[in-house]
């Protein structure tokens, strides 16, 4: 006897919620036991706007901290480049996941676009992963007990009109030369 067809359509969305459901569980999971990532590079950004630097915490690092105990969960993170997009999978062996797909722009430069990939991939695996890298004072917190100072956050600044679309692509990455 054949298997009615609209039966397995209506299993479809179960089979997918109960995968998404396992792949929730195991994050969840490997998140409690992802350790703190210290921001150990300095970026040197100048401008005829304004020159200012600022920390983050490279893909590698990213990688290596969450990697243990995703695999503990049966979880992969993957990025490909197909079709101008930059797609980045979350995977639960059970068949689960999570997936960011972000356009690549043009750009005249190849060491523009390499800059762009890596700022793109390292936020996208922070963000499917919920990690945040963590400014790393090395050890000065633990010196006589002190607290850290708080940072002053910049003020934002305002426009009086809608920056243009390069201007918007030059906000998202400012690693562009």
């Amino acid at each position: 006897m054949q298997p009615d067809p609209a039966a397995a359509v209506h299993e479809a969305p179960a089979a997918a919620l109960d995968q998404l459901g396992l792949l929730a569980g195991a994050l969840a999971k490997a998140q409690g036991e992802f350790p703190a990532i210290p921001k150990e590079k300095t970026a040197h950004i100048k401008s005829d706007k304004a020159n200012y630097t600022y920390r983050y915490a490279e893909l590698g690092a990213i990688l290596s901290a969450c990697r243990p105990a995703l695999s503990k969960h049966a979880l992969a993170i993957t990025q490909i480049i197909t079709n101008g997009n930059l797609i980045t999978w979350l995977l639960h062996e059970a068949g689960g996941r999570l997936e960011s797909v972000i356009p690549i722009p043009t750009f005249n430069l190849p060491q523009a676009l390499g800059s762009w990939l890596t700022y793109m991939r390292r936020y996208t695996v922070s963000a499917l992963l919920g990690v945040a890298a963590e400014d790393d004072d090395d050890g000065a917190a633990a010196q006589d007990h002190q607290v850290p100072e708080q940072r002053r956050e910049r003020p934002t600044p305002t426009r009086p009109t809608d920056p243009t679309p390069t201007e918007a692509r030059d906000a998202l990455c400012p690693c562009r030369p």
